[in-house]
């Protein structure tokens, strides 16, 4: 199943609200301003390191899941 961007958007704003922060303070964390983060999480425009990255200070791991045999990989 493809995600298209606005589903990536939506899961990743659910994932920040879950760790418990808002936009600013990640924008904060981040060193960037409220306007550079609104932009990325608009475009969904993330390098994947800085995504993988950024989820893990909020707490998730990222997991590929191969669709035939269910083995993963962190």
């Amino acid at each position: 199943m493809k995600k298209d961007k606005v589903q990536l958007k939506n899961n990743f704003l659910q994932a920040v609200a879950s760790a418990g922060t808002n936009q600013t303070r990640l924008a904060e964390k981040l060193g960037v301003t409220s306007g550079a983060i609104n932009q990325k999480i608009n475009n969904f425009s993330w390098r994947y390191i800085d995504l993988v990255n950024l989820l893990d200070d909020l707490g998730y791991d990222v997991v590929w899941i191969k669709r035939d045999g269910g083995s993963q990989i962190k």
